[in-house]
């Protein structure tokens, strides 16, 4: 069974986030994601766009995150229990 890393982690929690007005999740696109991770990181951190890029695609890979449409990403089922 594939665990989710701290980086991968934050993108679900992201990608968890719900719609107030829908109650569910809301989308994201791929920029959006990493904007809004390198916000929170911490400032002397060594996480780099290109290793957001890497978690958000390790989401994808096993299952956790997957594309939805118009390029954008959402959380999926086995995501929501990584959480």
């Amino acid at each position: 069974m594939f665990t989710a890393t701290k980086i991968e982690t934050e993108i679900l929690k992201l990608l968890g986030k719900k719609d107030t007005q829908k109650s569910e999740p809301i989308e994201f696109e791929e920029q959006q994601i990493i904007e809004e991770i390198c916000k929170t990181k911490e400032k002397d951190s060594a996480v780099t766009t290109q290793i957001i890029q890497n978690a958000l695609e390790g989401c994808i890979a096993k299952g956790f995150a997957s594309q939805a449409s118009g390029g954008k990403f959402k959380i999926t089922e086995e995501g929501k229990k990584q959480l």
